[in-house]
């Protein structure tokens, strides 16, 4: 099994340019600032071109709008929020994890492990998902 190394750096100057996944949790209150900062924006946008796999869960999916990352992508958001989503993207309504090319986004809390088990089989390509899945 391979190690997941994460990093939090002090600011976006310090921070790696390249990203295997780009996360935006949610937090509504957080989620409304960081659309209103700029210097935000423009991180998650840059970021997020290049990345292997753009994802959110919650309301960090509005974020993700806001960078302009989902135009011409379908994705979704905690239920308070998907009405809100359109501008930027597609909303499939009534979905736990949306999954579209290297799209991946949750809705509320609670399908944190649906998207976590979701992204693991993505990632890790057909091997775990024959052990996903109990194959051999």
């Amino acid at each position: 099994m391979s190690a997941c190394r994460l990093h939090r750096p002090e600011s976006f100057e310090t921070s790696p340019r390249a990203f295997d996944v780009l996360f935006v949790p949610g937090g509504l209150r957080g989620t409304v600032a960081a659309m209103n900062d700029g210097e935000t924006v423009d991180f998650v946008r840059s970021a997020g071109e290049t990345a292997r796999f753009v994802t959110s869960v919650c309301t960090g999916s509005l974020l993700l709008g806001a960078a302009g990352l989902l135009r011409g992508y379908q994705a979704t958001s905690h239920w308070y929020v998907r009405d809100l989503l359109p501008p930027w993207g597609h909303c499939a309504f009534r979905s736990t994890v949306v999954e579209d090319r290297n799209r991946l986004t949750g809705g509320g809390v609670t399908a944190g492990i649906d998207f976590g088990l979701n992204h693991r089989v993505e990632a890790g390509g057909r091997r775990n998902r024959q052990t996903d899945s109990g194959a051999d």
